[in-house]
């Protein structure tokens, strides 16, 4: 495997202890994913979870369609340890394996594939774009495999900043683990030998105008941190998706469908 540096592993490694919080402190921005997901994926057939973490979005993916056949990848020994353990808890049947989204190969095909921030922990382009391409090779063909990229945009991060600057606050960062997908490098892949991107989808415009940008100027006002589980940032879930591009969240959908 050599998808990630072993400090990024190392990082999920110790992560994995965490409970709930193990993928990220923002469970409100966890739950808008799960619930976007779950718009897109089909009811049935073989899905693969593209690093799964500890299990959380699984887990809730299969309560609300048990018909699907569900398996999950991850790079971290103890992500998948604790992601076994989440499902078992919630009584989920999976199958789970430590491997690399480079090289992972099941012997079959998948009508479903879905990474929720797991290309971000790539170092480079050339490297996520690897990745990129053996997911759609594990697709069926001929229109009837679907890739659900859920993943971060650099130029989503550049338009909230832009925001933030005129009301005083800082830049938000992405982490030091993480390399943003950038939307020149994307088009150039946009159509392959594989698949074809079907559509963008700005899922978390709301949320992030309302937690990065109202609550953390509305904090700012009282000397406070901004809190993840603050009531505006459930507003933020709340709010149908925007349709002007003069704000995008961080967080974008991609949809692939294969030829």
């Amino acid at each position: 495997m050599d998808d990630t540096h072993a400090s990024v592993v190392n990082y999920w490694n110790h992560r994995s202890q965490l409970g709930d919080m193990a993928g990220t402190r923002d469970l409100a921005a966890k739950r808008l994913e799960m619930e976007t997901l779950a718009t897109h994926l089909r009811p049935a057939g073989k899905v693969l979870d593209a690093g799964c973490g500890n299990g959380l979005s699984m887990a809730w993916l299969k309560n609300q369609m048990p018909d699907i056949d569900l398996y999950g990848i991850d790079n971290s020994d103890g992500m998948v340890g604790a992601c076994k353990a989440h499902l078992q808890s919630e009584g989920c049947e999976a199958t789970v394996e430590l491997a690399s989204v480079l090289d992972y190969d099941p012997g079959f095909k998948f009508s479903t594939i879905y990474t929720e921030r797991t290309l971000i922990n790539l170092p480079d382009w050339d490297t996520q774009k690897r990745a990129i391409l053996h997911i759609l090779s594990l697709l069926e063909p001929s229109e009837l495999g679907v890739y659900l990229m859920m993943e971060n945009s650099q130029e989503g991060v550049d338009i909230m900043n832009a925001w933030r600057h005129k009301l005083g606050l800082d830049p938000v960062k992405p982490p030091w683990h993480n390399r943003y997908l950038r939307d020149a490098e994307l088009e150039t892949i946009f159509d392959n030998d594989l698949a074809t991107l079907w559509g963008i989808i700005d899922y978390s415009a709301g949320y992030y105008l309302m937690s990065r940008v109202v609550n953390a100027w509305l904090a700012k006002q009282e000397n406070l941190e901004p809190q993840y589980d603050s009531p505006l940032n459930t507003l933020g879930i709340m709010l149908p998706e925007l349709e002007s591009r003069t704000f995008v969240g961080q967080g974008r959908l991609w949809v692939w469908q294969t030829k």
